[in-house]
C-alpha cells in the first residue's frame, strides 16, 4: 500500500498548530488582541479544517487499498484510541481533584491562574 509521508507530515504540523493555538488561547490572550501573523497562527480552526480534509483523504485511500469495511476500520480505530482517551480522562480527574488543573478557563487569564498554582 502506498504511503503519503508528506501528507502525514503535514497532518502532524497541523495537529501541532492546533495544540499551540490552544496554549495561546488558554494562557496568553484572545485572538482578537493579537497582531498579524500571530492572529492567524493562534486561530486553530484553519488547521482543524485542513487536518480533517487530509485525514478524510488518507482514510479513504486506506479503505480503498485494503478493501476493508468502514465498520471494521472504525472498530480498530476505537480499540486503538479509547484506552488512551480513558487514561487521559482519569489523569485529568485526579489533577482536578488535587487542584493542579483549573476547571474553568477565561481566555488570556489561564496563564495567570497556572502561575498562581505554581506559587502555592
Amino acid at each position: 500500500m502506498k504511503r503519503f509521508d508528506e501528507l502525514q507530515g503535514l497532518r502532524g504540523l497541523l495537529s501541532m498548530w492546533v495544540f499551540v493555538s490552544h496554549l495561546v488561547l488558554i494562557g496568553w490572550k484572545p485572538v482578537g488582541e493579537l497582531r498579524a501573523p500571530f492572529d492567524i497562527l493562534a486561530n486553530g480552526s484553519h488547521a482543524v479544517d485542513g487536518f480533517i480534509i487530509l485525514s478524510g483523504f488518507v482514510i479513504t485511500h486506506l479503505l480503498h487499498e485494503r478493501g476493508e469495511s468502514y465498520g471494521r476500520f472504525i472498530w480498530r480505530r476505537f480499540c486503538r484510541l479509547y484506552p488512551v482517551f480513558l487514561f487521559a480522562i482519569v489523569v485529568s480527574f485526579f489533577a482536578i481533584m488535587a487542584g493542579w488543573m483549573p476547571t474553568q478557563f477565561t481566555p488570556g487569564t489561564a496563564g495567570q491562574q497556572a502561575q498562581a498554582l505554581v506559587r502555592r
